[in-house]
């Protein structure tokens, strides 16, 4: 291996093993919720823009519709969302959370901040700032790379 590579390399094994600690801590919230990791995403979505249509959010998440359809109607299942007829659309179906969605979203949240606060424990927020603008750098390189391609 080159050399130059070695602290590359070594920081993204250091960020590869954080981010699979963060997703199974997130998991283990998630789950414990009766929910997937796959469906928080709409979950938190929805919460944040009561009324979306499965449409706009397939469009947000760069997915197919029928990948929100199916997350919506898991999250309807769960009663955790209901789908309302919107006035916006011929055919489009607002998605609202329900009361129990709401309990269940702020225990959620609730939950992955008190563990936030545990993580980022001692951490100044000049060195946050930092490995923030560290990654907003690496993904501006990727986009770039890919354009490339």
């Amino acid at each position: 291996m080159n050399n130059d590579l070695e602290p590359c390399v070594s920081f993204m094994k250091d960020l590869e093993k954080f981010i699979f600690r963060m997703n199974t801590e997130w998991e283990g919230i998630i789950k414990a919720y009766d929910l997937t990791i796959s469906s928080f995403p709409f979950f938190d979505y929805i919460s944040n823009n009561p009324g979306v249509t499965q449409k706009e959010m397939a469009d947000a998440f760069s997915v197919d519709k029928a990948i929100s359809s199916r997350a919506c109607k898991y999250l309807e299942t769960k009663n955790l969302i209901e789908r309302k007829n919107d006035n916006r659309y011929s055919h489009g179906y607002g998605c609202y959370l329900t009361e129990k969605g709401e309990d269940v979203y702020k225990r959620i949240i609730k939950e992955g901040n008190e563990g936030l606060s545990k993580i980022f424990s001692g951490v100044s927020t000049t060195d946050l700032e930092k490995v923030r603008n560290l990654i907003v750098q690496l993904n501006e390189n990727l986009w770039k790379e890919g354009e490339r391609k």
